[in-house]
């Protein structure tokens, strides 16, 4: 292990492998990584995984080092006081590995933070990247899911996560919130927080004329929350028989033909790799996102926004101010069936706003230098 000391080097504790970048929250891993990387930071990254990948030779190309730490899994870890989510993260190798220099560690997620007490003693600056408001996003899952065990295991996560948060956050120098929401929450607690933007990996605002061909809808239909919303948006367009709905996935595609089978303007398209992605953002000419829980500013909306044409979405989707006035609005189903008929017949064009926004607040280079500004400078 090269132990030689740079002023900026940083342990990097992934919830998961983050590549290839293929959902919300190491999406924002990885592209944090590479920006950071990009702007010379020296990572050092730890991943607690499933299974330990076989190539991992991207990663090693942004990062000093890469370490992988198969999660544990066990029955006892879900009675235990802390989250299972946590408590299923712990590495006592990652610890030895940690205490061989003394670089800043920033743990992405709380699920990541089981090794925290190994630390209270120790001069050392850690700092957390919060994903979510953990009580209330497991609350939010509980609430949207049909099976009775996993709402009953939903709902316990969340009741340990609203002590065990509260218990950790004054840990940190800085905790980087991904919402303006969960920064205020944040700081009412440990007042130690500021909002960065999501790192989504765009570059450049996409260039499209003024029609496509229908509305769109994508999301990882495990999840119950996206499941929910996909009836919504089903029940609403068999409303609208005139305008065609896709939904686009990676999973859920029976389910999903089950409630479609008497509607011939709604489709299913199985979202499997990002070309297929790019091509219905490229056609469609409206995105339809909804959600039942408040959970920041969700990374689909920014995609949406630098990849497609008009943003349809329930306000509990975005918290920045800023990113939500490019967004049509819409809570109640009566208002969004109303609005889908509205932007379907609008021409589309890419106004400066948006290209203003979308390129400085959701600037992944500068955001990443707002990171190295408290990690290494303040």
């Amino acid at each position: 292990m090269n132990l030689k000391m740079t002023n900026r080097s940083l342990h990097i504790i992934s919830f998961d492998n983050p590549y290839p970048p293929k959902y919300g929250g190491v999406i924002d891993v990885f592209y944090k990584i590479k920006a950071l990387h990009s702007i010379g930071v020296s990572i050092h990254l730890h991943c607690f995984v499933d299974e330990i990948p076989a190539d991992f030779s991207v990663l090693k190309k942004i990062t000093e080092e890469v370490y992988f730490y198969k999660r544990k899994k066990k029955f006892w870890s879900y009675i235990q006081s802390k989250p299972f989510s946590v408590h299923s993260r712990f590495s006592k190798e990652m610890i030895h590995r940690l205490y061989q220099d003394d670089f800043p560690i920033l743990f992405e997620g709380l699920q990541t933070t089981a090794i925290l007490s190994h630390f209270e003693s120790k001069s050392r600056k850690l700092f957390l990247r919060l994903h979510n408001n953990e009580e209330k996003y497991y609350e939010g899952v509980s609430k949207s899911e049909k099976n009775n065990l996993k709402k009953g295991i939903y709902w316990l996560e969340s009741i340990k996560y609203k002590h065990y948060q509260k218990s950790v956050f004054n840990q940190f120098e800085t905790i980087f919130t991904l919402s303006e929401t969960e920064n205020n929450e944040v700081n009412l607690i440990s007042n130690n927080s500021t909002y960065v933007p999501v790192f989504h990996g765009n570059e450049t605002v996409a260039q499209l004329n003024e029609f496509g061909h229908f509305a769109l809808y994508h999301g990882d239909l495990r999840i119950s929350d996206n499941q929910r919303a996909v009836e919504f948006l089903i029940n609403i367009f068999k409303e609208l028989p005139e305008h065609k709905l896709v939904i686009a996935s990676k999973s859920g595609e029976s389910s999903v033909l089950k409630q479609i089978k008497n509607a011939p303007n709604i489709s299913f398209v199985p979202a499997d790799d990002q070309k297929t992605l790019d091509k219905l953002f490229e056609e469609s000419h409206l995105h339809v996102l909804y959600s039942f829980q408040q959970s920041g500013t969700k990374l689909k909306v920014i995609n949406s926004l630098f990849n497609g044409r008009f943003c349809l979405i329930s306000s509990n989707m975005v918290d920045d101010k800023n990113v939500l006035e490019l967004c049509s609005i819409a809570n109640e189903k009566a208002t969004y069936k109303e609005k889908i008929h509205y932007l379907m017949k609008q021409p589309y064009s890419l106004d400066d706003k948006r290209s203003i926004v979308l390129n400085s607040v959701l600037n992944t280079i500068e955001n990443a230098k707002q990171l190295e500004k408290y990690i290494f400078t303040l």
